[in-house]
């Protein structure tokens, strides 16, 4: 308990200092003062983040403020730097749009598609990509097959899950499509960055693209190792030319990864 403790002090400091004016510091530390009563919270609040590409729009909630800590403060998505001239990146669990507005802000003339399948984080997706070129939001879950899926609601908004059902929160069918089939009528040649967040479903969105995956330069992402484990990550990646290294993120079953070509 001390430990998360101290754990969320560090990150209160560094969230602090990644914000860009005192009205977003101030509205970041109401937030962690009662992390508990912004569980229920679904106000919703703009920031000024250094290294976004324009402002940020969250709900003052728990998981929104700990996902922007993840990208802003702690830097999650740096192993991806650094990134080519006029980038085609695909945001694969892209929640609210913010690693999407993180990438934005290194390369302005990245191309990015988005996929989120929860409505309401879809919703505030376009809204936080809005006004930025070349950034397009699909209400879809990627997915080994095109359908329909389940999509088991979690606790809180960052944590819906095709896989995970352990909430118990009830779960709402969604449209899936494969990234091979998606890429097919793109007009992209490749994928120079896959940032892949999706709650268990890593292996089932590596399935779906076929050969898009030996045109894929780099992949980052969570491995949730309740659902994939390392070792079956890391064959289905060297298997298209990617190797897989693994970092710590203090988060229980829970851990980090980039995969590179060699």
């Amino acid at each position: 308990m001390l430990a998360q403790k101290l754990r969320r002090l560090l990150e209160l400091f560094r969230l602090t200092r990644a914000a860009a004016d005192r009205p977003s510091r101030k509205l970041i530390r109401g937030c962690y003062l009662d992390l508990g009563a912004c569980l229920g919270d679904r106000a919703e609040i703009e920031l000024a983040m250094k290294g976004a590409a324009g402002p940020v729009r969250c709900r003052l909630r728990r998981c929104d403020v700990f996902t922007l800590a993840e990208i802003f403060a702690e830097g999650v998505y740096r192993p991806a730097l650094p990134l080519p001239a006029r980038p085609f990146i695909v945001d694969a669990g892209a929640n609210i749009g913010l690693a999407s507005l993180w990438f934005k802000a290194r390369c302005p003339e990245a191309r990015i598609a988005a996929f989120e399948p929860d409505a309401d984080n879809a919703d505030l997706a376009r809204r936080n990509l809005a006004g930025h070129a070349g950034c397009a939001v699909h209400e879809i879950a990627l997915d080994r097959v095109t359908g329909r899926a389940s999509l088991h609601r979690g606790d809180h908004d960052a944590v819906h899950s095709l896989v995970d059902d352990s909430a118990q929160a009830g779960s709402v069918e969604v449209e899936t499509r494969t990234l091979a089939d998606f890429m097919a009528s793109s007009g992209e040649s490749r994928i120079d960055v896959l940032k892949l967040d999706v709650e268990g479903a890593e292996l089932r969105v590596l399935e779906g693209m076929g050969d898009w995956l030996d045109r894929t330069t780099l992949v980052i992402g969570e491995l949730h190792e309740a659902f994939v484990s390392a070792a079956e990550l890391r064959a289905a990646l060297a298997a298209h030319g990617l190797g897989l290294e693994l970092f710590d993120l203090e988060e229980q079953g829970v851990r980090g990864f980039v995969a590179r070509r060699s």
